[in-house]
């Protein structure tokens, strides 16, 4: 009878002793699924801007090409003026868009660890900290920084020598909307600056798609002129 009395009492400890181990392992696989699902939704994303960023990147080399060929074909002899003039704009675009792509091969080669071919992308698409430091950096000193001046100064000049193409003037690239509707709610988003606006938060693949999209503002800007100055020739 004893031994009848005693045996649920050891098996209550037992039940005790294996308590914390199951709640352990009931939390630690409770973890692994809300890991799983938001670096599935991560890699969803990444994958997302990839084809963004591809889409972008043809765009870019496509509409590059576009107006070199027409710069380079005007008759100088015929308009020297206006030739020299759209040989200037097509150097001040291919300077500002360079200074964003070295900015772009650093992200690829040094912080998203070059291509995967595999993955169709960088190998670490999802590195968020390292793109932070590059580009914004603690004293705001990182590279998005000098982008923004290289972006202002080309709209400085767009304005200054081409205001017979467009007299209200080029909006500058660097421009905040303000009282943006969406960060109505969000007052600390507000407060950010050009640079922390569009690269605070971005992963690699996200900063590189965020910087071939404002060389695409660029050559946007430069085809504006272009063809306006070229209609009639």
């Amino acid at each position: 009878m004893k031994i009848i009395r005693i045996i649920p009492l050891i098996l209550i400890l037992i039940g005790l002793f294996f308590l914390p181990f199951t709640a352990c392992n009931s939390k630690k696989t409770s973890t692994i699924k809300i890991d799983s699902t938001y670096i599935k939704m991560e890699t969803d994303l990444a994958n997302k801007y990839v084809i963004i960023y591809e889409t972008l990147e043809h765009h870019f080399k496509s509409v590059t090409i576009k107006n070199t060929q027409l710069v380079e074909g005007l008759d100088e002899k015929k308009d020297p003026a206006l030739a020299k003039r759209l040989k200037t704009l097509r150097k001040k675009a291919q300077f500002t868009n360079k200074k964003i792509s070295l900015a772009k091969i650093f992200l690829y080669s040094n912080i998203g660890g070059e291509y995967d071919e595999i993955a169709y992308s960088v190998k670490k698409p999802l590195e968020v900290a390292r793109v932070e430091a590059y580009l914004i950096n603690l004293d705001k000193k990182g590279a998005g920084y000098e982008i923004e001046r290289v972006l202002n100064e080309y709209v400085d000049y767009l304005n200054e020598e081409f205001k017979d193409v467009n007299s209200k003037g080029f909006i500058s690239m660097s421009h905040l909307p303000k009282d943006n509707p969406m960060l109505k709610n969000f007052p600390d988003l507000q407060k950010r600056d050009f640079v922390e606006n569009k690269f605070r938060g971005s992963s690699v693949v996200l900063a590189m798609t965020i910087l071939t999209q404002l060389q695409n503002q660029v050559l946007i800007y430069e085809s504006q002129i272009i063809e306006a100055l070229t209609k009639n020739k």
